[in-house]
């Protein structure tokens, strides 16, 4: 279920303008700055997501 939230969320990203958060962003042609957000914003999710799950599987052992 998570999952499916979380790629919602990338999908409209772009269009809710949190690009904004990256100033290079905006300087670049529509197409390739949605291409670099999504890439970027994945790429800190599954970092996070990763963090998060080893450090509930060190509290439960």
């Amino acid at each position: 279920m998570f999952d499916i939230l979380l790629l919602t969320h990338e999908l409209d990203a772009f269009s809710c303008h949190e690009c904004r958060m990256f100033p290079f962003i905006h300087r670049l042609e529509e197409r390739l700055g949605y291409q670099v957000f999504v890439i970027l914003h994945t790429t800190s999710t599954g970092i996070d997501l990763l963090v998060y799950n080893a450090r509930v599987r060190e509290s439960s052992l």
